[in-house]
């Protein structure tokens, strides 16, 4: 980390020198004698390699360790603008990340949450294939806060996964047990009208219970969000 004849040694800058060998999206940050990577932010990974973290605010709330989940991610925040069917697009620059700048969701939608390269998870299927271990293990930690992370996946009711539009699906620890033969490896559910979620979740209904995948808003940061897949 030095450079001189032996009598006389200075610091060697080494982030001058292709960025440190730091990956193209770190930064290098030279030290007396030595040198330091850190993904920048909205990306993970030891700073010599870095992928995108899934969440649009950089921050992950569910599957937390990028490195050990680097296909699916938790991301927490807030949308105004109804539904998750048909398939949302964003409407705020991707800023309703509980980390980020409208945490509440003004005029977001759900997609707003996920990163550029990432989408909402569309189907139970694809939780389990975007998950290393196929299923939902892992979303949270022992002691974690209360959280649940929608997917598009919905149902016909009873806490059936299908298609429709009644009920919300997805993982976390929060919510109701669904129906396991037609859900797995999807834990959790909103059960009617987002009953078993509680505010800020809310799935105002036009016919009695049977569009809450269409309806849902979530005005707030606090109890989760979607879940996000690699694109």
């Amino acid at each position: 980390g030095y450079t001189g004849d032996g009598k006389t040694c200075s610091d060697f800058n080494e982030c001058l020198t292709n960025n440190g060998g730091c990956d193209a999206n770190a930064n290098c940050t030279n030290s007396p004698g030595s040198f330091s990577c850190a993904c920048k932010t909205g990306l993970s990974g030891d700073g010599k390699t870095c992928t995108p973290d899934g969440c649009a605010d950089g921050t992950r709330e569910g599957f937390v360790a990028a490195s050990t989940y680097p296909n699916i991610a938790g991301c927490s925040g807030g949308w105004t603008v109804a539904g998750l069917l048909p398939t949302t697009v964003a409407k705020c620059s991707l800023g309703g990340g509980n980390s980020g700048s409208n945490p509440n969701g003004t005029g977001c939608s759900a997609a707003d949450l996920c990163q550029t390269g990432w989408h909402i998870c569309a189907t139970a299927l694809q939780v389990k294939n975007a998950s290393p271990t196929g299923t939902c293990t892992g979303v949270t930690a022992a002691g974690s806060a209360s959280l649940f992370f929608a997917t598009l996946q919905s149902g016909p009711g009873s806490g059936t996964c299908g298609t429709g539009s009644n009920d919300l699906f997805g993982c976390g620890n929060l919510g109701a047990a669904p129906d396991a033969n037609t859900c797995a490896p999807l834990n959790a559910f909103s059960n009617n009208v987002c009953g078993s979620l509680g505010a800020p979740w809310s799935c105002p209904t036009n016919n009695g219970g049977f569009d809450e995948a269409i309806n849902v808003v979530k005005p707030g940061p606090l109890l989760g969000g979607v879940l996000c897949c690699r694109n």
